[in-house]
Protein backbone atom coordinates (compact mmCIF):
# COMPACT_ATOMS: atom_id res chain seq x y z
CA UNK A 1 0.00 0.00 0.00
CA UNK A 2 1.63 3.41 -0.46
CA UNK A 3 0.05 6.83 1.22
CA UNK A 4 1.40 10.11 0.75
CA UNK A 5 1.24 12.41 3.55
CA UNK A 6 1.86 16.36 3.64
CA UNK A 7 3.80 18.81 5.02
CA UNK A 8 6.21 17.52 1.46
CA UNK A 9 9.11 17.12 3.91
CA UNK A 10 6.68 13.79 6.02
CA UNK A 11 6.03 12.15 2.99
CA UNK A 12 5.99 8.60 4.16
CA UNK A 13 5.88 5.47 1.57
CA UNK A 14 3.82 3.04 3.27
CA UNK A 15 5.29 -0.44 2.31
CA UNK A 16 8.48 -1.46 1.18
CA UNK A 17 10.37 -0.38 -2.16
CA UNK A 18 10.27 -3.88 -2.80
CA UNK A 19 6.96 -3.30 -4.13
CA UNK A 20 8.39 -0.76 -6.30
CA UNK A 21 11.05 -2.99 -7.15
CA UNK A 22 9.31 -5.65 -8.96
CA UNK A 23 9.08 -4.62 -13.06
CA UNK A 24 11.49 -7.56 -13.58
CA UNK A 25 9.05 -9.65 -12.27
CA UNK A 26 6.23 -8.06 -13.46
CA UNK A 27 7.19 -7.46 -16.87
CA UNK A 28 7.15 -11.49 -17.42
CA UNK A 29 3.52 -11.02 -16.88
CA UNK A 30 0.72 -10.30 -18.52
CA UNK A 31 -1.44 -7.48 -16.31
CA UNK A 32 -5.37 -9.07 -15.48
CA UNK A 33 -6.36 -6.29 -17.23
CA UNK A 34 -5.55 -2.37 -18.46
CA UNK A 35 -6.34 0.82 -16.48
CA UNK A 36 -9.58 2.02 -18.15
CA UNK A 37 -9.26 5.80 -19.40
CA UNK A 38 -12.67 6.92 -17.40
CA UNK A 39 -10.84 5.25 -14.13
CA UNK A 40 -7.87 7.84 -14.83
CA UNK A 41 -9.71 10.42 -15.58
CA UNK A 42 -11.38 9.61 -12.24
CA UNK A 43 -7.94 9.59 -10.61
CA UNK A 44 -7.25 13.24 -11.87
CA UNK A 45 -11.03 14.26 -10.90
CA UNK A 46 -9.74 13.00 -6.98
CA UNK A 47 -6.27 15.11 -7.25
CA UNK A 48 -8.13 17.99 -8.39
CA UNK A 49 -10.22 17.74 -5.49
CA UNK A 50 -7.46 18.22 -2.93
CA UNK A 51 -7.83 14.37 -1.87
CA UNK A 52 -4.25 12.50 -3.19
CA UNK A 53 -5.54 10.09 -0.17
CA UNK A 54 -8.34 8.95 -2.02
CA UNK A 55 -6.70 8.74 -5.12
CA UNK A 56 -3.99 6.58 -3.71
CA UNK A 57 -6.81 4.71 -2.49
CA UNK A 58 -8.83 3.98 -5.83
CA UNK A 59 -5.09 3.04 -6.98
CA UNK A 60 -4.54 0.62 -4.28
CA UNK A 61 -8.12 -1.04 -5.05
CA UNK A 62 -6.91 -1.85 -8.61
CA UNK A 63 -3.33 -3.13 -7.57
CA UNK A 64 -4.58 -6.77 -8.27
CA UNK A 65 -6.65 -6.60 -10.93
CA UNK A 66 -4.23 -4.27 -12.94
CA UNK A 67 -1.14 -5.80 -11.82
CA UNK A 68 1.17 -5.77 -14.40
CA UNK A 69 -0.20 -2.90 -16.41
CA UNK A 70 2.08 0.02 -17.66
CA UNK A 71 -0.59 2.38 -17.49
CA UNK A 72 -1.90 1.66 -13.80
CA UNK A 73 1.93 2.14 -13.32
CA UNK A 74 1.70 5.51 -14.81
CA UNK A 75 -1.59 6.19 -12.52
CA UNK A 76 0.73 5.66 -9.80
CA UNK A 77 3.57 7.70 -10.75
CA UNK A 78 1.30 10.58 -11.36
CA UNK A 79 -0.04 10.54 -7.76
CA UNK A 80 3.33 10.13 -6.53
CA UNK A 81 4.32 12.83 -8.24
CA UNK A 82 1.84 15.32 -6.14
CA UNK A 83 4.27 14.77 -3.39
CA UNK A 84 7.32 16.15 -4.91
CA UNK A 85 7.39 20.08 -4.24
CA UNK A 86 8.18 22.36 -7.81
CA UNK A 87 9.84 25.33 -6.07
CA UNK A 88 12.62 23.77 -2.97
CA UNK A 89 15.50 25.20 -3.08
CA UNK A 90 17.38 22.31 -1.76
CA UNK A 91 18.17 19.87 -4.99
CA UNK A 92 19.50 16.42 -2.28
CA UNK A 93 15.69 16.95 -0.58
CA UNK A 94 13.78 17.13 -3.83
CA UNK A 95 16.03 14.54 -5.44
CA UNK A 96 15.11 12.45 -3.13
CA UNK A 97 11.70 13.00 -2.99
CA UNK A 98 11.58 11.68 -6.66
CA UNK A 99 13.07 8.23 -6.27
CA UNK A 100 9.23 6.65 -5.68
CA UNK A 101 8.06 8.51 -8.80
CA UNK A 102 11.03 7.57 -10.82
CA UNK A 103 11.26 3.90 -9.47
CA UNK A 104 7.49 3.00 -10.14
CA UNK A 105 8.03 4.71 -13.99
CA UNK A 106 11.12 2.27 -14.20
CA UNK A 107 8.47 -0.44 -14.20
CA UNK A 108 6.81 0.75 -16.85
CA UNK A 109 9.67 0.84 -19.24
CA UNK A 110 10.84 -2.38 -18.06
CA UNK A 111 7.52 -3.96 -18.70
CA UNK A 112 7.28 -2.41 -22.16
CA UNK A 113 11.03 -3.35 -23.10
CA UNK A 114 10.20 -6.95 -21.96
CA UNK A 115 6.61 -6.94 -23.96
CA UNK A 116 8.25 -5.87 -26.85
CA UNK A 117 11.25 -8.11 -26.83
CA UNK A 118 8.21 -10.87 -26.53
CA UNK A 119 6.77 -9.50 -29.94
CA UNK A 120 4.16 -7.08 -28.17
CA UNK A 121 2.25 -4.33 -29.93
CA UNK A 122 5.16 -2.04 -31.14
CA UNK A 123 3.13 1.18 -31.13
CA UNK A 124 1.29 0.68 -27.98
CA UNK A 125 4.16 0.06 -26.21
CA UNK A 126 6.55 2.66 -27.63
CA UNK A 127 3.39 5.08 -26.69
CA UNK A 128 3.48 4.04 -22.91
CA UNK A 129 7.57 3.40 -23.05
CA UNK A 130 7.80 7.35 -23.80
CA UNK A 131 4.63 8.82 -21.82
CA UNK A 132 7.29 6.95 -19.05
CA UNK A 133 10.85 8.31 -20.15
CA UNK A 134 9.25 12.17 -20.32
CA UNK A 135 7.51 11.45 -16.68
CA UNK A 136 11.02 10.36 -15.44
CA UNK A 137 11.62 14.14 -17.15
CA UNK A 138 9.75 15.85 -15.82
CA UNK A 139 10.70 14.05 -11.79
CA UNK A 140 14.10 14.91 -12.71
CA UNK A 141 13.40 18.74 -13.68
CA UNK A 142 11.23 18.86 -10.41
CA UNK A 143 14.24 17.49 -8.28
CA UNK A 144 16.61 19.71 -10.35
CA UNK A 145 18.58 17.07 -12.14
CA UNK A 146 18.35 19.22 -15.72
CA UNK A 147 20.98 16.66 -17.10
CA UNK A 148 18.97 13.76 -16.13
CA UNK A 149 15.92 15.68 -17.44
CA UNK A 150 17.11 15.89 -20.52
CA UNK A 151 18.59 12.86 -21.10
CA UNK A 152 15.77 10.90 -20.56
CA UNK A 153 13.56 13.69 -22.12
CA UNK A 154 15.90 12.39 -25.25
CA UNK A 155 15.11 8.78 -25.10
CA UNK A 156 11.61 9.20 -24.68
CA UNK A 157 11.29 11.76 -27.81
CA UNK A 158 12.22 8.41 -29.82
CA UNK A 159 9.17 6.70 -28.79
CA UNK A 160 6.57 9.47 -28.81
CA UNK A 161 7.36 10.72 -32.71
CA UNK A 162 7.31 6.86 -33.33
CA UNK A 163 3.67 6.78 -32.23
CA UNK A 164 3.44 10.09 -33.90
CA UNK A 165 4.18 9.00 -36.94
CA UNK A 166 0.67 7.04 -37.55
CA UNK A 167 -1.27 8.89 -35.06
CA UNK A 168 -0.62 12.86 -35.61
CA UNK A 169 -3.46 13.80 -33.35
CA UNK A 170 -2.94 11.67 -30.24
CA UNK A 171 -3.87 14.36 -27.41
CA UNK A 172 -0.87 12.48 -24.85
CA UNK A 173 1.55 11.79 -26.99
CA UNK A 174 1.40 15.86 -28.43
CA UNK A 175 1.34 17.08 -24.61
CA UNK A 176 3.96 14.95 -23.71
CA UNK A 177 6.83 15.75 -26.50
CA UNK A 178 5.06 19.22 -27.12
CA UNK A 179 6.12 20.20 -23.55
CA UNK A 180 9.24 18.89 -23.20
CA UNK A 181 9.87 20.75 -27.11
CA UNK A 182 8.92 23.79 -25.23
CA UNK A 183 10.60 24.38 -22.55
CA UNK A 184 13.85 22.76 -23.66
CA UNK A 185 13.56 25.80 -25.94
CA UNK A 186 11.74 28.28 -23.40
CA UNK A 187 14.82 27.24 -20.44
CA UNK A 188 16.90 30.37 -19.17
CA UNK A 189 20.07 30.29 -22.04
CA UNK A 190 22.69 28.76 -19.30
CA UNK A 191 20.53 25.42 -19.63
CA UNK A 192 20.21 25.37 -23.37
CA UNK A 193 23.98 25.82 -23.37
CA UNK A 194 24.46 22.99 -21.20
CA UNK A 195 22.09 20.57 -23.52
CA UNK A 196 24.05 21.62 -26.37
CA UNK A 197 27.63 20.72 -24.73
CA UNK A 198 26.21 17.69 -23.39
CA UNK A 199 24.27 16.37 -26.55
CA UNK A 200 21.03 16.68 -25.52
CA UNK A 201 18.11 17.10 -27.32
CA UNK A 202 16.86 20.66 -27.95
CA UNK A 203 13.11 22.29 -28.36
CA UNK A 204 10.93 23.92 -30.25
CA UNK A 205 9.54 26.29 -28.68
CA UNK A 206 6.67 27.53 -31.35
CA UNK A 207 6.11 23.63 -32.53
CA UNK A 208 5.76 22.65 -28.61
CA UNK A 209 3.08 25.79 -28.53
CA UNK A 210 1.14 23.85 -31.46
CA UNK A 211 1.38 20.49 -29.63
CA UNK A 212 0.11 22.28 -26.28
CA UNK A 213 -2.61 23.66 -27.72
CA UNK A 214 -3.57 20.08 -29.49
CA UNK A 215 -3.44 18.68 -26.38
CA UNK A 216 -5.77 20.86 -25.01
CA UNK A 217 -8.41 20.84 -26.69
CA UNK A 218 -8.32 17.28 -27.46
CA UNK A 219 -9.81 14.44 -25.70
CA UNK A 220 -8.38 12.00 -23.65
CA UNK A 221 -7.68 11.31 -19.74
CA UNK A 222 -5.37 13.54 -19.42
CA UNK A 223 -7.21 16.63 -20.90
CA UNK A 224 -7.26 18.74 -17.66
CA UNK A 225 -3.34 18.05 -16.86
CA UNK A 226 -2.83 19.62 -20.10
CA UNK A 227 -5.20 22.56 -19.81
CA UNK A 228 -3.21 23.18 -16.78
CA UNK A 229 -0.35 23.23 -18.89
CA UNK A 230 -1.68 25.31 -21.44
CA UNK A 231 -2.61 27.69 -18.23
CA UNK A 232 0.82 27.86 -16.85
CA UNK A 233 2.65 28.71 -20.11
CA UNK A 234 0.39 31.53 -20.97
CA UNK A 235 0.41 32.86 -17.66
CA UNK A 236 4.35 32.17 -16.27
CA UNK A 237 6.36 31.81 -19.15
CA UNK A 238 4.47 33.12 -22.81
CA UNK A 239 3.35 36.51 -21.60
CA UNK A 240 -0.12 36.14 -23.03
CA UNK A 241 -1.94 37.09 -19.55
CA UNK A 242 -5.46 37.88 -21.78
CA UNK A 243 -5.26 33.96 -22.21
CA UNK A 244 -3.46 32.94 -19.55
CA UNK A 245 -5.69 35.05 -16.94
CA UNK A 246 -9.24 33.28 -18.10
CA UNK A 247 -8.23 29.90 -18.10
CA UNK A 248 -7.01 30.08 -14.40
CA UNK A 249 -9.77 31.76 -13.43
CA UNK A 250 -11.70 28.87 -15.40
CA UNK A 251 -9.54 26.25 -13.69
CA UNK A 252 -9.77 27.59 -10.00
CA UNK A 253 -13.83 27.46 -10.65
CA UNK A 254 -13.47 24.20 -11.52
CA UNK A 255 -11.16 23.12 -8.95
CA UNK A 256 -11.34 25.41 -6.28
CA UNK A 257 -10.10 22.98 -3.62
CA UNK A 258 -6.94 22.46 -5.66
CA UNK A 259 -3.79 24.80 -3.87
CA UNK A 260 -1.66 25.64 -6.89
CA UNK A 261 -4.45 26.41 -8.89
CA UNK A 262 -4.11 29.84 -6.74
CA UNK A 263 -0.11 30.39 -7.79
CA UNK A 264 -1.07 31.84 -10.95
CA UNK A 265 -3.43 33.83 -9.64
CA UNK A 266 -1.42 35.16 -6.66
CA UNK A 267 1.47 36.41 -9.42
CA UNK A 268 -1.33 38.00 -11.46
CA UNK A 269 -2.88 39.51 -8.95
CA UNK A 270 0.10 42.26 -8.44
CA UNK A 271 -0.18 42.83 -12.34
CA UNK A 272 -3.90 42.96 -12.89
CA UNK A 273 -5.01 45.50 -10.09
CA UNK A 274 -7.94 45.97 -11.64
CA UNK A 275 -9.30 42.73 -10.64
CA UNK A 276 -7.44 42.33 -7.39
CA UNK A 277 -10.47 42.03 -5.18
CA UNK A 278 -12.40 39.33 -7.26
CA UNK A 279 -8.51 37.05 -7.15
CA UNK A 280 -7.73 37.75 -3.77
CA UNK A 281 -11.82 36.16 -3.01
CA UNK A 282 -10.93 33.29 -5.41
CA UNK A 283 -7.73 32.97 -3.55
CA UNK A 284 -8.91 32.79 0.09
CA UNK A 285 -11.30 29.54 -1.00
CA UNK A 286 -9.09 27.86 -2.27
CA UNK A 287 -6.89 28.85 0.29
CA UNK A 288 -9.52 27.89 2.96
CA UNK A 289 -10.72 24.43 1.41
CA UNK A 290 -7.16 23.23 0.70
CA UNK A 291 -6.12 23.99 4.83
CA UNK A 292 -9.56 22.61 6.30
CA UNK A 293 -8.59 19.23 4.11
CA UNK A 294 -7.47 16.19 6.61
CA UNK A 295 -3.46 17.00 7.21
CA UNK A 296 -2.87 14.03 5.57
CA UNK A 297 -3.65 15.53 1.93
CA UNK A 298 -2.91 18.56 2.43
CA UNK A 299 -0.10 20.46 -0.06
CA UNK A 300 1.36 22.43 2.75
CA UNK A 301 4.44 23.41 0.63
CA UNK A 302 1.99 25.24 -2.42
CA UNK A 303 -0.24 26.87 0.73
CA UNK A 304 2.65 28.02 2.49
CA UNK A 305 3.85 29.47 -0.86
CA UNK A 306 0.34 31.25 -1.77
CA UNK A 307 0.32 32.86 1.79
CA UNK A 308 3.72 34.17 0.61
CA UNK A 309 2.48 35.67 -2.87
CA UNK A 310 -0.58 37.30 -0.72
CA UNK A 311 1.81 38.97 1.92
CA UNK A 312 4.23 40.05 -0.51
CA UNK A 313 1.64 41.62 -2.73
CA UNK A 314 -0.18 43.23 -0.22
CA UNK A 315 2.88 45.23 0.97
CA UNK A 316 3.27 46.05 -2.57
CA UNK A 317 -0.46 47.27 -3.36
CA UNK A 318 -2.01 47.83 0.05
CA UNK A 319 1.07 48.92 2.58
CA UNK A 320 2.30 46.93 5.51
CA UNK A 321 -0.62 47.40 8.03
CA UNK A 322 -2.35 44.88 5.76
CA UNK A 323 0.78 42.69 4.87
CA UNK A 324 2.19 42.61 8.24
CA UNK A 325 -0.01 39.95 10.15
CA UNK A 326 0.81 37.63 6.62
CA UNK A 327 4.33 37.41 7.04
CA UNK A 328 4.16 37.49 10.79
CA UNK A 329 2.38 33.96 10.40
CA UNK A 330 4.56 32.58 7.93
CA UNK A 331 7.85 33.77 10.41
CA UNK A 332 6.27 32.46 13.31
CA UNK A 333 5.50 28.86 11.65
CA UNK A 334 8.55 28.72 10.06
CA UNK A 335 7.62 26.18 7.08
CA UNK A 336 10.00 23.81 6.27
CA UNK A 337 8.72 23.33 2.74
CA UNK A 338 9.18 25.17 0.59
CA UNK A 339 12.66 25.90 2.16
CA UNK A 340 12.74 29.33 1.07
CA UNK A 341 8.91 31.13 2.40
CA UNK A 342 10.58 31.26 5.95
CA UNK A 343 13.52 33.28 5.69
CA UNK A 344 12.06 35.39 2.97
CA UNK A 345 8.85 36.23 5.04
CA UNK A 346 11.26 36.92 7.56
CA UNK A 347 13.32 39.51 5.39
CA UNK A 348 10.30 41.17 4.10
CA UNK A 349 8.82 41.64 7.53
CA UNK A 350 12.19 43.74 8.52
CA UNK A 351 11.71 45.45 5.18
CA UNK A 352 8.35 46.72 6.03
CA UNK A 353 9.32 48.91 8.89
CA UNK A 354 11.61 49.99 6.40
CA UNK A 355 8.79 50.66 4.21
CA UNK A 356 7.19 52.82 7.24
CA UNK A 357 10.33 55.30 7.07
CA UNK A 358 8.61 57.62 4.81
CA UNK A 359 6.26 58.28 7.32
CA UNK A 360 3.24 57.55 4.29
CA UNK A 361 0.43 56.67 7.02
CA UNK A 362 -0.91 53.19 6.63
CA UNK A 363 -4.28 54.07 6.59
CA UNK A 364 -3.42 56.25 3.06
CA UNK A 365 -1.36 53.53 1.83
CA UNK A 366 -4.08 51.15 1.31
CA UNK A 367 -6.28 53.90 0.12
CA UNK A 368 -5.38 53.98 -3.53
CA UNK A 369 -7.30 50.42 -4.20
CA UNK A 370 -9.51 50.60 -1.38
CA UNK A 371 -10.97 53.89 -2.06
CA UNK A 372 -14.40 53.97 -3.35
CA UNK A 373 -13.60 55.83 -7.09
CA UNK A 374 -15.92 58.92 -6.46
CA UNK A 375 -13.73 59.68 -3.68
CA UNK A 376 -10.85 58.70 -5.11
CA UNK A 377 -9.77 62.54 -5.84
CA UNK A 378 -9.15 63.60 -2.79
CA UNK A 379 -6.66 60.55 -1.78
CA UNK A 380 -4.32 61.39 -4.89
CA UNK A 381 -3.95 64.97 -4.11
CA UNK A 382 -3.08 64.15 -0.60
CA UNK A 383 -0.90 61.48 -2.07
CA UNK A 384 0.80 63.61 -4.76
CA UNK A 385 1.12 66.31 -1.34
CA UNK A 386 3.79 63.52 0.37
CA UNK A 387 4.95 62.25 -3.29
CA UNK A 388 8.10 64.99 -3.61
CA UNK A 389 9.71 62.84 -0.06
CA UNK A 390 8.04 59.36 -0.41
CA UNK A 391 8.64 56.92 -3.32
CA UNK A 392 5.65 55.40 -1.98
CA UNK A 393 3.23 57.69 -1.99
CA UNK A 394 4.20 58.96 -5.70
CA UNK A 395 3.76 55.06 -6.17
CA UNK A 396 0.19 55.32 -4.81
CA UNK A 397 -0.36 58.57 -6.41
CA UNK A 398 0.34 56.29 -9.93
CA UNK A 399 -1.88 53.94 -8.65
CA UNK A 400 -4.79 56.46 -8.06
CA UNK A 401 -4.47 58.39 -10.94
CA UNK A 402 -4.95 54.38 -12.90
CA UNK A 403 -7.91 53.37 -11.50
CA UNK A 404 -9.31 57.19 -12.28
CA UNK A 405 -8.39 56.71 -16.12
CA UNK A 406 -5.86 59.40 -16.43
CA UNK A 407 -3.18 57.19 -18.32
CA UNK A 408 -0.83 60.49 -18.72
CA UNK A 409 -0.82 61.49 -14.94
CA UNK A 410 -0.42 57.78 -13.61
CA UNK A 411 2.89 57.17 -16.33
CA UNK A 412 4.37 60.14 -15.07
CA UNK A 413 4.23 59.02 -11.25
CA UNK A 414 5.42 55.51 -12.64
CA UNK A 415 8.40 56.82 -14.34
CA UNK A 416 9.36 59.21 -11.46
CA UNK A 417 8.89 56.09 -9.38
CA UNK A 418 11.06 53.74 -11.09
CA UNK A 419 14.11 56.43 -11.77
CA UNK A 420 14.10 57.00 -7.58
CA UNK A 421 17.57 56.62 -6.61
CA UNK A 422 16.47 54.78 -2.74
CA UNK A 423 17.10 51.80 -0.88
CA UNK A 424 17.14 48.39 -2.38
CA UNK A 425 14.16 47.38 -0.06
CA UNK A 426 11.90 49.50 -2.47
CA UNK A 427 12.93 47.63 -5.67
CA UNK A 428 9.19 45.73 -5.82
CA UNK A 429 7.56 49.11 -6.39
CA UNK A 430 10.01 50.21 -8.65
CA UNK A 431 9.65 47.15 -10.66
CA UNK A 432 5.76 47.11 -10.77
CA UNK A 433 5.77 50.76 -11.91
CA UNK A 434 7.72 49.34 -15.06
CA UNK A 435 5.52 46.43 -15.27
CA UNK A 436 3.08 49.58 -15.20
CA UNK A 437 4.52 52.05 -17.77
CA UNK A 438 5.34 48.76 -20.42
CA UNK A 439 1.15 48.19 -20.28
CA UNK A 440 0.20 52.07 -20.65
CA UNK A 441 3.04 51.75 -23.64
CA UNK A 442 1.32 48.41 -25.41
CA UNK A 443 -2.05 49.73 -24.76
CA UNK A 444 -0.98 52.67 -27.22
CA UNK A 445 0.05 50.33 -29.85
CA UNK A 446 3.81 51.01 -28.94
CA UNK A 447 4.89 47.21 -28.36
CA UNK A 448 8.44 47.76 -28.69
CA UNK A 449 8.61 50.60 -26.23
CA UNK A 450 6.68 48.15 -23.96
CA UNK A 451 9.35 45.44 -23.91
CA UNK A 452 12.00 47.81 -23.33
CA UNK A 453 9.92 48.62 -19.94
CA UNK A 454 9.51 44.91 -19.02
CA UNK A 455 12.85 44.88 -19.32
CA UNK A 456 13.78 47.44 -17.18
CA UNK A 457 11.42 45.92 -14.61
CA UNK A 458 13.02 42.55 -14.58
CA UNK A 459 16.30 44.65 -14.07
CA UNK A 460 14.08 45.92 -10.21
CA UNK A 461 13.60 42.24 -9.95
CA UNK A 462 14.55 40.17 -6.91
CA UNK A 463 13.95 36.59 -7.34
CA UNK A 464 10.73 36.33 -6.60
CA UNK A 465 9.60 32.87 -7.58
CA UNK A 466 8.00 32.53 -11.10
CA UNK A 467 8.15 36.22 -10.83
CA UNK A 468 11.28 36.41 -13.13
CA UNK A 469 9.82 34.47 -15.85
CA UNK A 470 6.39 36.52 -15.94
CA UNK A 471 7.94 39.91 -16.71
CA UNK A 472 11.15 37.96 -19.00
CA UNK A 473 8.06 35.95 -20.98
CA UNK A 474 5.64 39.48 -21.28
CA UNK A 475 8.61 41.37 -22.87
CA UNK A 476 9.05 39.01 -24.91
CA UNK A 477 5.29 38.70 -25.92
CA UNK A 478 5.30 42.66 -26.56
CA UNK A 479 8.67 42.08 -28.75
CA UNK A 480 6.89 39.55 -31.35
CA UNK A 481 3.60 41.98 -31.32
CA UNK A 482 6.41 44.75 -32.49
CA UNK A 483 7.98 42.42 -34.77
CA UNK A 484 4.89 40.29 -36.41
CA UNK A 485 2.27 43.33 -36.69
CA UNK A 486 -0.07 41.82 -34.28
CA UNK A 487 -2.28 43.29 -31.66
CA UNK A 488 -2.94 43.05 -28.28
CA UNK A 489 -6.10 41.72 -27.36
CA UNK A 490 -8.47 44.36 -25.78
CA UNK A 491 -8.73 42.94 -22.34
CA UNK A 492 -5.63 43.57 -21.24
CA UNK A 493 -5.31 42.64 -18.24
CA UNK A 494 -3.81 46.44 -16.47
CA UNK A 495 -6.83 47.69 -17.62
CA UNK A 496 -9.45 44.97 -16.43
CA UNK A 497 -12.00 45.28 -14.58
CA UNK A 498 -14.55 42.49 -12.80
Amino acid sequence: MITIRTPHLSVKIVGTMAALALGALLAAQASARELAPAEYVKLLDHIYAGHTDAASAMLDSLATECSGDPFFLIARSRVLLEAVPEDDLDKARTKALTQPVLATLQQVIDICDQRLADGGDEKSLRRMRGWAWMLRSQAHAQGRSFYSAGREAGRGKGDIEFYLASHPDDPVSNGLLGAFLYFSDAVPAILQFVSKLMFLPTGDRARGLEMIQLAETGQSPKSEDFRALAMTVNVIFEGRWEEGLPQAISLQERHPAYIRLALPLSAMRLLAPGLGSDLEARIDVTENLAAAAPSATVDSASLWMSRTYRAWVDRILLGPAVAEPGFAAIAAAAPSDPDWVAEFAREQFEELAADRADDLPDDLARAAWTTPEESLDEVVARLEGLAGTSLRAAFFAAEGHLRLGDTTAAENFYKKVESWDGPEHLEPFRMVAATRVGEIKARAGRYRSAARWYDRAFEHHRGVYRVDWMLQGRARRFTELSQDGGVLSENQVLFATP
